[in-house]
Parts: structure tokens; sequence; C-alpha cells
């Protein structure tokens, strides 16, 4: 696979659209210009893509978009269609061959937009991050993010279009859960006295972790020391 070579002193931009943040833009966006927009955040085009995209790659019997993208080996794939996408592009009139077409100050304009929104300026590569974080966020494996975005390997998603919110890492430690059995046995190599005071360990049963996991329940943790 092509993982792609990112300077030591990158800093990815971390711009995404929240949902509100999206409907507030589509209010003010031209009627025209919205398809555009949907296509980027909510189908993960890549603005050439957005661009090159025609009537006859978009199979809405199917719900899904045959993007002919060349950026990387896995560009060329079909993407299946969002509920507001596909809603969108069944109503859409149709005018001409492309479904989108071009915009020449896209940068420009939707920074103008955002700012008539009241919302944080955006990019098209922004929308973008958006269809990425979203996935993400909604605990989606990157490398299935990576292939819907046209990408190879999972590490531009992971690095650049994947952000996760404050509730990923809540839910992630969550899943440790509380179901410990009893069972206690405490930590120690054969034959060493440890103190009452020193915490145990217990066996547990639980989905989250396996049927073999060790978890924290009693007693103090003892001072640590070195490294």
């Amino acid at each position: 696979s092509i993982v792609p070579k990112l300077k030591s002193a990158y800093r990815p931009r971390r711009r995404w659209l929240s949902a509100d943040d999206l409907a507030k833009l589509l209010a003010v966006i031209p009627p025209r210009r919205r398809l555009w927009v949907l296509l980027a955040a909510l189908g993960g085009l890549r603005k050439s893509e957005v661009e090159r995209l025609a009537w006859v790659d978009v199979d809405l019997a199917r719900r899904a978009n045959a993007v002919r993208g060349t950026k990387t080996t896995e560009a060329l794939r079909v993407v299946p269609l969002a509920p507001d996408l596909a809603g969108a592009l069944a109503t859409a009139e149709r005018d001409g061959e492309l479904v989108a077409g071009r915009w020449r100050n896209a940068v420009r304009d939707l920074r103008a937009a955002c700012a008539r929104a009241g919302i944080a300026p955006c990019t098209p590569n922004d929308l973008r991050r958006t269809f990425g974080s979203w996935l993400k966020q909604a605990s989606v494996d990157s490398l299935v993010v990576a292939r819907l975005m046209g990408h190879s390997s999972s590490a531009m998603v992971d690095r650049v279009y994947g952000r996760l919110v404050d509730r990923n890492y809540r839910d992630a430690v969550e899943r440790l859960g509380s179901k410990w059995v009893a069972n206690s046995t405490p930590i120690a190599a054969p034959g060493v006295q440890l103190p009452q005071d020193v915490r145990t360990v217990e066996r547990v049963e639980s989905p989250e972790l396996g049927a073999d996991s060790l978890g924290w329940v009693t007693g103090v943790e003892p001072a640590t020391t070195g490294a």
C-alpha cells in the first residue's frame, strides 16, 4: 500500500463541521452549490472528485456513487450514499452531464458563507474531513473510512481526517465496564508476603475485556519507585 510521506513539521488542520455547522452553512449557500457541499461533507469526495462526478456515476437505485478518483491506487471506488445525500441527489435538477461541476472560487466563497452563517471558516478539504470525522466518531474502523475516502491505508485517516471528540474517549474507557466477579487474588511472587493494604485484583469475565482479564477492585495501590 502507499503511505503518504508527511514532513515532520506538518501540522494537519483540525477543522471539521458539526451537524449544526453544516445545517447553518447549507442555509446560506446558493442552491446550486448545496449539492457540491453535500458531496464533500457526506460523500467524502475530494474537490477534484466532486467536480468530476457525472450523473452516469450516480446509481440511486443502489444508493452509491462511482468515484473516478486518480490520486491514489484506491481512489477509484464505489461509495454508498448517506441518506441525506441520496435524497438531495434524487431531487436535484439535472443541468448537464456533471452533478455539481466546477466551483472556481470555492475557498473564497466558502469562507464568506461561513461568515454569513456565523461559524468558523472551512475549506473544501474541511468538508471532506467532516465525512471522515463523523465516521470515526461513530466508531467506524479507520481502514473502512480510508477505503471510503480513497486512501490505500488508514494513515491519513488516523493523522489527518479522523477527528475524535471527548465522547469517543469516554466511551472507550467505559468499555472497561464493572462486570467484576469474586475470587480476588493478591499479586505477588511465590513466597512473598504482601502488606494488608496492598491493592488486589480479581479475575473477570467481561465481553469487553475477554474471559480471563484482570481488574483492580480493592485495597490501596502501593507507592511506586523508579521509572
